[in-house]
């Protein structure tokens, strides 16, 4: 992850910051623990740019990155403050 995923990522026009979490459980009694152990938080300053750059991610990257990981889920949205 240190030596791809965040180089990677933080060469990607659009990127302005990427930073992993690891899950280490729930915080409340009676939650379920996630399905995942990672949330990456990957901030953009545009959608669009940031769409464009990671097509044109080698393939073979991509294929590692999902071997590693297998399902996951690529979601947006904005921080409210």
């Amino acid at each position: 992850m240190r030596k791809t995923d965040i180089p990677t990522a933080l060469d990607l026009p659009g990127v302005e910051s990427y930073r992993v979490v690891r899950l280490e459980g729930p915080v409340m009694d009676g939650v379920d623990a996630p399905s995942y152990d990672y949330i990456e938080i990957i901030g953009i300053s545009d959608l669009d740019t940031y769409k464009s750059a990671i097509e044109g991610v080698d393939p073979g990257f991509l294929a590692q990155f999902t071997g590693f990981i297998g399902e996951f889920e690529s979601v947006h949205g904005h921080l409210i403050e």
